[in-house]
Parts: structure tokens; C-alpha cells; sequence
């Protein structure tokens, strides 16, 4: 077996019980050893929060085994993410916030290693839900409350509120105080329909 690069020379001698012959000689010359390729797998599409599987393969054209070692190279910025291990072939993260990851492979055959392959992980991230509250009729010149807190956001990050009127009486100069907050307040100056729109953002979609 030959199990160094380079060459090696065996000789031969024979005997017949008598006398022994010249010795002759045979070369054999290694090919130069060749390296692993990686294939850290296909592209993917996630939901976020969701446990992702890489899927990553290693081939070795002298037939070696080969050993793995995973890196995520870009996450979204304040991720927690971290691979469940980077020695294995099919290691898992949790894609904890909306945004692209990066995961890179590179394998070895115990002397020369791969050029490194990369698969992209991308995530959706389902947008929160705003509920501006029920109708209300009041009187001019009362002041009505909004209410915005029946809006929700599946992954429970903390939102912002953006209040605005769409439409409004002719002539009315109302104006709504406490626009960002969970429930502003305006007092209707002219009698008539006014229609207050809600906007929620959790940080990353609206």
C-alpha cells in the first residue's frame, strides 16, 4: 500500500539453490495526493424561529474519509444563533431572527483540506397584526381614546404604534395627541366621520 507521496523502488532477487540472479528493480510513482470537495447543500427558505438542517457532503477522490468543520459566517445582526455541532455532516441552528445566514463547510482527508463551500439561509418573518379597536360614536367636542392594544405579533417582540387620520370632516383641524403610543387620544371639532388608521411594527416588518 502505498501511503506516502513520492516514489518507491522495490527490488527482486531469485534463486534457483544454487546461484542467485542480478537483482531487478521495479518503480512506482504516487500521484500527487488530490483534495476533499466540500458541498455545504442547497440554498434555503425558513420561517423564523424555525430549526434549520444543513445539509453537507464530503468527497475524497483517493477514496479517504474525510472529516467536517461548519462555521456560520454571517448571521443578522444581535442573532444567537449557534450550530448544534461543527463536526458533523448535518448539524442545526435556530433561525432566531429574520434576515440571511451564512454557513460554511470545509472538509479534509487528514492531510489537505477543501476549498470552502457556502449555502445561504434565508428567513420569513410573518408581520403583526394591528387592531385599532371598535367603532365609537360620540358627541362633538368629547374626547375619544383609541385603543390599540388587541395588536399582536406571533413572535412576541415588542411593538411601535404609528396612528394617523385617513379621513376627516371638512374643516375639522383635529389632531391626534399620543400618535406613537398604544392609545392616543383626539377630540372631534366638526361633526361628521373620522377614520383613524393603525400602523404596528415589530422591529423588523410593519
Amino acid at each position: 500500500t502505498a501511503d506516502r507521496p513520492g516514489t518507491y523502488i522495490a527490488q527482486l532477487i531469485v534463486n534457483n539453490g544454487t546461484l542467485s540472479s542480478d537483482p531487478a528493480t521495479v518503480t512506482i510513482t504516487t500521484n500527487p495526493p488530490l483534495a476533499p470537495t466540500a458541498d455545504a447543500g442547497p440554498s434555503q427558505t425558513v420561517e423564523r424561529n424555525s430549526t434549520v438542517t444543513l445539509n453537507g457532503k464530503g468527497t475524497d477522490p483517493q477514496g479517504l474519509p474525510v472529516t467536517y468543520q461548519w462555521a456560520l459566517i454571517t448571521k443578522p445582526t444581535n442573532s444567537a444563533a449557534s450550530l448544534s455541532s461543527a463536526t458533523i455532516a448535518n448539524p442545526t441552528f435556530i433561525a432566531d431572527l429574520p434576515g440571511t445566514y451564512v454557513a460554511q463547510l470545509i472538509v479534509s482527508n487528514g492531510t489537505l483540506s477543501s476549498t470552502p463551500s457556502t449555502v445561504m439561509i434565508s428567513t420569513t418573518s410573518t408581520p403583526p397584526v394591528a387592531n385599532a379597536g371598535p367603532n365609537q360614536n360620540v358627541a362633538v367636542g368629547v374626547k375619544v381614546t383609541l385603543d390599540g392594544s388587541g395588536s399582536v405579533d406571533i413572535y412576541h417582540d415588542p411593538l411601535t404604534y404609528s396612528w394617523s387620520f385617513t379621513t376627516r370632516p371638512n374643516n375639522s383641524a383635529a389632531t391626534l395627541t399620543g400618535a406613537n403610543t398604544v392609545s392616543p387620544s383626539f377630540t372631534p371639532d366638526v361633526a361628521g366621520v373620522y377614520v383613524v388608521q393603525l400602523i404596528v411594527n415589530d422591529g423588523y416588518t410593519s
